[in-house]
């Protein structure tokens, strides 16, 4: 009895430990093939794709553009928050150019690049002024009405007041080192005046860059270059407000081949795929496709084959990617009105 039991003991524990390893050996090849399915329908490359998009604040081409240095000379700058009004007037001198040259080199710089030809040939004007009689208001209508005369002007962009302040700090990090920080602010009035000498919007602006150095890493700049670079910035990034300009997108796509043929992009053999048999290279087709069509600045048609992928397919990634297509849509009308294409 107790051989017998043993024996069938040892048969049960042989079946079981069988089974277990059958089990645990396939387990990872059927996990292995659910990651190479999902993978299979999950976009894993990338285009890169070169995208225009509208200026916050709309002008069109329509006439002469000015570009008004209308701020206030540095001997009229009292404001404690204002790191200029407590500077001895040779340092004020020095700050001012460096200002001014760096913030309307950084507004050109993106100008120039404009699509919108007004824009691209704007020109530098200037009139600035001690009398803080009126401080901060809008120019005087009368008097912006005849600048645009005298310069066949349609629009005036008008600088009217900046600022900046600095704090360098030093402190210990982690008991690893000291760590030396500089911060510089900035402030700045922009206004864009219509022919009749009116204000159409006013900008204001302020932001601040923040640089960081301990013993391993380079040293902070001198604050005449940080102060460079900060209002170069500011004025790049308020041409691109007044401007349509160009940005980068990455869009995801399927690699598809037809006899060792990258066909990815290839718009008849892709158009033959979307009605095979097979659904998944099918799906795939139609993404494609889709992708294909916003390169080509076709968004509607874009929108239509990833309906058509949808219909072979329900996928998140068709959702995430008609959402973007669908926000560049609602931005067109207003894209198209400032490039005069309406």
């Amino acid at each position: 009895m107790i051989r017998f039991f043993a024996k069938e003991n040892y048969l049960f524990i042989n079946f079981v430990a069988k089974n277990l390893i059958v089990f645990f050996m396939s387990r990872p090849f059927v996990i292995f093939l659910l990651l190479i399915t999902a993978a299979s329908c999950t976009p894993a490359n990338y285009l890169k794709l070169d995208i225009l998009n509208p200026a916050e604040y709309t002008i069109t081409d329509s006439g002469n553009i000015l570009v008004l240095n209308a701020s206030y000379l540095p001997s009229a700058m009292h404001e404690k928050s204002n790191l200029m009004s407590r500077m001895r007037d040779s340092e004020k001198l020095i700050f001012d150019t460096l200002i001014m040259a760096n913030l309307f080199n950084g507004l050109f710089s993106a100008l120039s690049e404009s699509p919108v030809e007004s824009l691209q040939n704007a020109e530098y004007y200037e009139s600035r002024t001690r009398d803080t009689t009126n401080f901060l208001f809008p120019l005087a209508p009368e008097e912006v009405a005849r600048i645009c005369r005298d310069n066949s002007a349609g629009y005036v962009v008008s600088m009217e007041y900046y600022s900046f302040s600095s704090k360098s700090t030093r402190e210990m990090l982690n008991y690893s080192g000291w760590v030396n920080n500089l911060d510089v602010s900035y402030k700045l009035v922009w206004r864009i005046y219509g022919r009749d000498g009116n204000v159409l919007t006013e900008v204001n602006d302020s932001s601040t860059l923040y640089w960081q150095a301990d013993s391993y890493t380079e040293p902070n700049p001198e604050l005449t270059d940080a102060v460079r670079e900060v209002f170069f910035l500011a004025g790049e990034k308020f041409g691109k407000k007044i401007s349509p300009f160009w940005s980068v997108l990455s869009r995801s796509y399927f690699q598809m081949y037809s006899f060792g043929e990258d066909i990815s992009f290839d718009r008849e053999p892709l158009e033959l795929l979307t009605t095979g048999k097979k659904r998944i290279t099918a799906f795939k087709a139609c993404y494609n496709l889709a992708v294909l069509s916003e390169s080509e600045d076709k968004l509607e048609e874009a929108l239509n084959w990833l309906e058509k992928a949808e219909a072979i397919k329900e996928s998140e990634y068709v959702d995430i990617y008609r959402n973007k297509l669908r926000k560049r849509l609602e931005v067109r009308e207003k894209l198209d009105y400032q490039l005069g294409s309406n």
